[in-house]
């Protein structure tokens, strides 16, 4: 029962975690040899290296491989290189996938049911083909390819998924509720039940994704937990399969153990390697790593000491099939697949043919390219070469092999339906008695329960493979159901065939007394199959659900749309004064008109319902509510932004809104100098609370700046931006561009925080932010000098803004720099700490960033969007600080986000 209860365990958090990866990711695997698959890898490499207009040549794809290196280069790769074999983090990486995939292996049911049904001379052919292929882009292969990638995920996730709930559901049927529940149960029982668990499972297992994705738990986290929790099995198994002395109690008690010790090593390596331990530093490789190593090893050792010390010394003879009746001479094409011979040398064949191949790929092949280095393009061209015919050669194995091993099969399905067209059904015959062995898919799972109903017996044969030991063997056979028809002797064999529509378990009775035979089909039909997708389907659009946090619409700010500045009481704002101001406007354009929103915001909510547009995002003017941005609320103001509010929702429209986008009221700024003083920090905290009690039963996303970077940077340290107060005083008449950004900084995090307290008392539901502003930062050399610029470039922009609200202080390098930086109380500390519900973020280009300490500020460094080979890193728009750089969003989201700040990612 111990054995019993450890393989439920292990089986349970194997299909879990795939069953889980499936949901999650769309696809953990692509476990089914499928000429699908093969077809797209062929026009996947010949697209991108050979006829292709985005790529098309291996010169195209190894120029852009080495301009990548130099605008990203890859940490632990020799000299940053992706065109090298020299990579310490893809030497830890690769060993880490041979380990989860050796634990998935070993311990997921799914696989030993496909290997036990199989042929022993088919099965291996197959499982040393299941090559697993890399994401096809859609840019690269175009519409059609995108199709082909979708037809691929598709059949993923129904042949993987149908696996492993009819592995579940085999395990649920066969060891829980035909051991515990109903230890004689009808063939329809069993069936009904079966048919429940997988429904169950596939429920189940839809919300177990939901609560990960919530726990922010996704695949990659599952893909790095997987070797950690399965590898602890993989010697116990292969020991009680291979090893006479194996001894079970060892075997399970290795298994267990190693996997706590498993647990602990990843754990305690997250601890020693990032200080902390979260959902993050767990799926690190070196942690990862660690865990793996530890739960394979100490389980070996275990295992080994256990059989040395109180050795089993089991008799395989036990492991054949159990016979009522010498058939041989009946079964001879079905006995040579399972006589000693036969396996054997399908062993030597396992043995050479996956040893051959994991030297060559695993070993000689990396150990050949290691000493070019860095690829020369030559190089590089020749293994492009290689790969592509061994891809050509994988597509001819995978269509060919399957058809040359299923030829009988082909021959006898297409000449059964023939032979009924001319005759009826004939008599059994000596040739119709004997039963063709069968060619299996992946799909090959542990067979139901059959009731046979001859005429002259009925008998119920179970079959089960709960256990190693037992895998392949008849266990019992109850009496006859009547007496009228006694049987001396009964023969029995059970061969399972499983097809694309379903597996027809086939049951051959020979009845010695009057000498015939009965087949007898249990077919799982075409519609079980639809249930088993429909459940996995069902789960992954509940998946798909919980992750539609992405809202696709438009945004403004009040005073670039509104116009209608002197209307209904608003009083005047810095931009107001900056624009009017001769010089600081190009064309000395102001925003008194504008488009006119103020007016017209009834027509562009028409236009943005016509256009589809779901969710809206304005800014409400602070001198609209508070004319001197304190006193008396301005009603009419007010009112303004309630009946926008009512006119969006009406139109099935969003409203997302943002207090404050720059236009900070000129009494303010003229009283104590805006964000230099700290009354601001009450004045916004009351201007906060008054717009949230009028809207907060109708708005449910608040931020409470957008870009505080603009404001102060630009608004108090280079004077581009109203209030307009910098150092340099052939542009601004007074400022200090060395302090008071820094105090600007301080001023509106404490405004912040002191503002969310308030919000969230007049509106408990509601979900606060601050719109960040961030580009990607490139180093503009890999020298030591460069890359530390870049950080520092990060630091002033976004850490300066966000890192106390997340980490608890200004970036070190910040408060290293700039001595006038106001230190954060324990007071406002508090205050900032949980104050954003979700990470907003506006990006809008990518530029290099050098080390300069002649650059006049405080970082020390300069941008260019000029690359050191003198590539620009983008197309220029019509500013000339704006390049257009899609991949720079790209790298921005989990810079800024996943790696910094771990918070869902709101983006406008």
């Amino acid at each position: 029962m111990l054995s019993l209860q450890i393989f439920w365990y292990f089986l349970t958090c194997t299909n879990v975690i795939v069953a889980a990866q499936l949901i999650l990711g769309g696809s953990a695997v692509i476990s089914t040899l499928t000429v699908i698959i093969f077809i797209t890898l062929t026009l996947f490499g010949f697209t991108v290296y050979a006829t292709g207009n985005v790529l098309g040549s291996p010169e195209r794809m190894y120029e852009n491989l080495t301009y990548m290196a130099q605008v990203k280069p890859v940490a632990n790769n020799r000299g940053g290189s992706y065109l090298t074999m020299w990579s310490l983090s893809g030497i830890k990486f690769g060993i880490l996938q041979v380990l989860s995939c050796w634990g998935i292996v070993f311990v997921d049911q799914a696989y030993w049911q496909s290997a036990i049904a199989a042929r022993p001379s088919a099965t291996w052919k197959g499982y040393i083909l299941g090559l697993v292929p890399p994401a096809a882009a859609l840019a690269v292969l175009g519409k059609g390819g995108g199709a082909l990638i979708a037809v691929i995920v598709l059949m993923a996730i129904t042949s993987s998924g149908s696996a492993e709930m009819v592995a579940v559901s085999s395990l649920l049927t066969y060891d829980i509720y035909k051991v515990f529940w109903n230890k004689k149960p009808t063939g329809n029982q069993l069936l009904f039940f079966a048919r429940m668990s997988v429904v169950g499972f596939g429920l189940f297992m839809g919300v177990i994704s939901v609560i990960f994705y919530k726990a922010s738990i996704d695949l990659n986290f599952l893909y790095f937990m997987m070797a950690t929790i399965t590898c602890c099995g993989v010697a116990p198994l292969i020991a009680a399969v291979t090893w006479a002395k194996t001894t079970g109690w060892g075997a399970c008690t290795a298994a267990i153990v190693g996997q706590i010790l498993g647990i602990i090593g990843w754990l305690v390596e997250s601890q020693i390697e990032f200080g902390t331990i979260t959902v993050d530093t767990l799926q690190e490789v070196g942690p990862a790593l660690t865990g793996a190593c530890f739960s394979l090893l100490s389980a070996a050792v275990l295992v080994v000491f256990f059989s040395l010390m109180w050795p089993q010394n089991y008799d395989w003879r036990d492991m054949k099939f159990q016979t009522f009746d010498n058939i041989e001479d009946k079964m001879k094409d079905v006995e040579h697949e399972l006589s000693p011979k036969a396996l054997d040398n399908a062993r030597r064949q396992i043995w050479w043919w996956s040893g051959g191949l994991c030297f060559i790929l695993v070993i000689a092949w990396p150990l050949l390219s290691l000493p070019a280095g860095v690829f020369s393009q030559g190089y590089f061209t020749f293994w492009v070469i290689l790969s592509l015919v061994w891809t050509l050669v994988a597509l001819v194995a995978a269509a060919l092999l399957p058809i040359l091993e299923a030829g009988p099969i082909i021959a006898a399905m297409l000449k059964s339906p023939l032979s009924h067209l001319h005759s009826k059904q004939p008599e059994p015959s000596d040739s119709t008695r004997k039963l063709q062995p069968s060619v299996t898919s992946d799909h090959v799972r542990r067979p139901s329960e059959i009731v046979l109903n001859t005429p002259s017996t009925a008998t119920h044969l179970n079959f089960r493979q709960s256990s190693t030991r037992s895998i392949g063997r008849v266990l019992d056979q109850s009496e006859p159901r009547s007496n009228k028809h006694v049987v001396s002797k009964k023969i029995v064999r059970l061969w399972i065939h499983c097809g694309e529509y379903g597996c027809t378990r086939r049951l051959l009775s020979i009845n010695q007394r009057n000498q015939h035979s009965i087949m007898s089909n249990a077919i799982a039909r075409p519609q079980d199959l639809v249930t088993i997708a429909a459940m996995f389907v069902l789960g992954l659009m509940a998946c798909v659900h919980a992750q539609s946090s992405l809202f696709w619409g438009v945004a403004t700010s009040s005073y670039q749309v509104e116009g209608a500045v002197d209307a209904d009481g608003r009083g005047q704002t810095v931009w107001d004064t900056f624009s009017h101001t001769p010089g600081k406007i190009a064309d000395g354009s102001t925003a008194d008109i504008a488009d006119d929103f103020y007016d017209q915001y009834l027509n562009d909510i028409d236009l943005m319902q016509a256009n589809g547009i779901k969710n809206f995002r304005f800014s409400i003017a602070w001198s609209r509510i508070y004319p001197t941005g304190t006193g008396q609320v301005n009603q009419a103001g007010l009112a303004f932004y309630s009946n926008l509010t009512d006119a969006l929702l009406a139109a099935n429209i969003q409203p997302f809104v943002t207090l404050f986008h720059w236009d900070l009221p000129q009494s303010l700024q003229d009283s104590y100098g805006g964000f230099l003083g700290q009354q601001l920090v009450t004045d916004f905290a009351n201007y906060a609370s008054t717009v949230v009690a009028a809207l907060g039963n109708r708005v449910t996303y608040w931020t409470t700046f957008n870009e505080p970077n603009s404001i102060c940077s630009l608004g108090f340290g280079s004077g581009g931006m109203a209030p307009g107060r910098c150092s340099n005083r052939s542009i601004c008449a007074e400022g200090d561009s060395h302090s008071e950004p820094y105090i600007c900084a301080h001023t509106l995090l404490a405004a912040h925080g002191a503002a969310v307290s308030k919000m969230r008392a007049a509106a408990p539901q509601a979900k606060i932010s601050i719109n960040w502003s961030a580009d990607w930062v490139v180093p503009y050399t890999n020298s030591s000098d460069d890359i530390a610029a870049a950080q520092r470039h990060s630091d002033f922009n976004l850490g300066l803004y966000a890192d106390p609200i997340y980490l608890g202080d200004y970036p070190q390098s910040v408060k290293a720099l700039v001595p006038s930086l106001p230190a954060l109380s324990d007071h406002e500390k508090a205050s900032l700490n949980g104050s954003v519900d979700y990470f907003a973020l506006n990006h809008y280009t990518s530029y290099y960033v050098k080390n300069d300490p002649a650059s006049g500020t405080l970082e020390g460094t300069a941008v260019s969007y000029i690359s050191s080979a003198g590539v620009a890193i983008g197309e220029q728009a019509e500013s000339s600080w704006l390049y257009v750089v899609p991949w720079g969003f790209r790298c921005v989201l989990p810079g800024c986000w996943s790696q910094m700040y771990h918070e869902p990612c709101g983006r406008w």
